[in-house]
């Protein structure tokens, strides 16, 4: 098998990952709430980072290939947590545009978003709040 990501744990709760085709690191660490010192990203903040940066590359494809882009784009992300069993129950995501669309590339940018296979990869139960703010022309 060849790993396109390795970690160790660490100790106190902290895994180091690290993306093995650029060696870049990152620090997965528990949230206060879950005795973690959230001094790095969450397992959850992680989920929702691989959401949202996944909605915005295949935006970014489309744009490419539409011959436009959305250079600039912004997001937030937050989310709810569900017991019984522990799990996400909400993601609330706002895509900030800083550029005017035509109703067609809107259109465009919202079925690129939709066809995201991590958002596809969740389950059902987890209700994504997508809003995604154009500027009015």
């Amino acid at each position: 098998i060849m790993a396109i990501i390795e970690g160790i744990y660490e100790g106190y709760l902290f895994n180091k990952i690290t993306h093995t085709a650029s060696g870049n690191n990152i620090i997965v660490d528990a949230n206060h709430n879950e005795n973690g010192q959230s001094e790095g990203f969450s397992p959850i903040d992680l989920t929702c980072c691989a959401l949202c940066s996944c909605m915005l590359t295949l935006m970014g494809i489309t744009a490419k290939r539409h011959d436009f882009s959305i250079d600039g784009t912004t997001f937030e992300a937050d989310y709810t947590m569900a017991d019984s069993p522990r799990r996400i129950n909400r993601i609330d995501i706002i895509i900030n545009f800083t550029q005017h669309y035509s109703e067609k590339h809107q259109l465009m940018l919202r079925k690129a978003a939709d066809t995201c296979p991590v958002k596809n990869s969740l389950s059902k139960d987890i209700v994504i709040n997508l809003i995604l703010n154009f500027i009015n022309n």
